[in-house]
């Protein structure tokens, strides 16, 4: 009895800290990538739908700290936070770090898709235009219009509370002819070995287009667990 009782408990932490023990696994950026989480607690104010800018601010400079250079670049991370994993997209940096190469008078479009369980959190300045709607099968999509200027802030998204198994797409366009002016502005961020790094990076399509999805999967120790319940369950149905 309490073998089972352990065993039952263990596959309730594991479910229900799924985002815990979970990376994801992205595709389309020329084979899979894996991102693991760090932590940023204050990045995200639960219920708030806001992506603040000291918020920004801060994990700028976390990866700043780490050598990763944000001005100029959409930076993509994995983080946990008071509103649970996030996959957060930093579109250049803020006021608060030094303005770098950038393009005035650019755009960049952005449009993702999502289970309708997630939250988003947005940054949008200016004439920033943004979009959100309800795809009724399960899904929903936001669209955002960003202006791209190393003379202004950058922008942020957000997806949190993401669940073992959620599966979401994001797909960019660059609206100006030229383009952003840095050599796979598209940099994928994670959390290995104590420490930040880029473990990806991307460029836009002959037809300036950048798109991916991933998909939330449980750690192997996570599944371990998993797998080890469900063997007992199984057994002692069995009985």
């Amino acid at each position: 009895m309490f073998v089972e009782k352990l065993l039952a408990g263990i596959a309730c932490i594991a479910l229900g800290a799924g985002a815990q023990a979970a990376y994801i696994l992205i595709d389309d950026i020329g084979g899979p990538v894996e991102m693991r989480p760090g932590t940023m607690p204050g990045m995200l104010d639960p219920g708030s739908g806001l992506l603040t800018e000291d918020a920004m601010s801060s994990a700028h400079a976390v990866l700043n700290d780490a050598g990763i250079a944000t001005d100029g670049y959409v930076t993509f991370i994995l983080a946990q936070t008071q509103a649970g994993l996030a996959f957060t997209s930093l579109i250049d940096s803020n006021g608060d770090i030094p303005a770098g190469p950038g393009l005035a008078d650019s755009a960049l479009a952005l449009s993702t898709t999502a289970p309708i369980s997630l939250d988003y959190y947005v940054n949008a300045e200016g004439d920033d235009l943004t979009d959100w709607s309800d795809l009724g099968n399960g899904l929903q999509k936001f669209e955002a219009l960003y202006g791209w200027d190393d003379s202004d802030e950058g922008d942020g998204f957000a997806w949190s509370g993401l669940a073992l198994g959620d599966s979401v797409s994001f797909h960019f366009t660059d609206v100006n002819a030229q383009g952003l002016d840095q050599d796979e502005p598209f940099r994928f961020v994670s959390y290995n070995g104590g420490e930040w790094s880029v473990v990806a990076t991307g460029d836009f399509s002959a037809g300036r287009q950048f798109v991916f999805s991933f998909q939330v999967l449980p750690t192997p120790g996570a599944l371990g667990l998993l797998a080890l319940a469900g063997l007992r369950a199984g057994s002692r149905r069995r009985r």
